[in-house]
């Protein structure tokens, strides 16, 4: 079975920047962090590279589940993947396998980022990082039915 996944770049970087703000609100000295820490035009292109590089580790993630992945084109971008199901995966897995790639490219945008702009910061995103694609191989590995016994 064949299913389509998309996760929208637009959704990602408004997490990075809801994180971001938040690292700068809970700082000793909010107003030089936050200067710090947010996002100018010209990181655009960095931060454009990092979504590049977080969307290519999922794509190795997935392995021999993908089929093919459907480059954005118009104006929405968004990370856009067919996968192909083994028969015995339970389909109610598929949400969480979503949920767990987008938090994944969260965490290594974000760890990218810190350690440009807030150097010392980033391994907890790094190790966030490393967390989710554990979970990912865990959700594909694991992710199929139970068969029952018969006794």
């Amino acid at each position: 079975m064949k299913t389509e996944i998309e996760i929208s770049k637009q959704q990602v970087m408004r997490q990075v920047e809801m994180t971001t703000a938040y690292i700068g609100a809970k700082s000793e000295n909010p107003a030089v962090t936050y200067q710090r820490v947010a996002a100018g035009e010209s990181d655009r292109d960095m931060l454009d590279g990092w979504w590049a590089s977080a969307t290519a580790r999922a794509d190795v993630c997935l392995g021999r589940w993908l089929v093919a992945r459907h480059d954005s084109c118009g104006g929405s971008e968004s990370y856009r993947v067919t996968i192909c199901i083994p028969p015995l995966f339970n389909a109610a897995r598929i949400e969480a396998l979503c949920h767990t790639m987008r938090d994944m490219i969260v965490a290594h945008i974000m760890a990218n980022w810190l350690a440009v702009v807030l150097p010392g910061s980033q391994q907890q995103y790094a190790d966030r990082c490393e967390l989710m694609v554990m979970q990912l191989k865990r959700t594909m590995n694991t992710g199929r039915k139970k068969r029952m016994e018969v006794v």
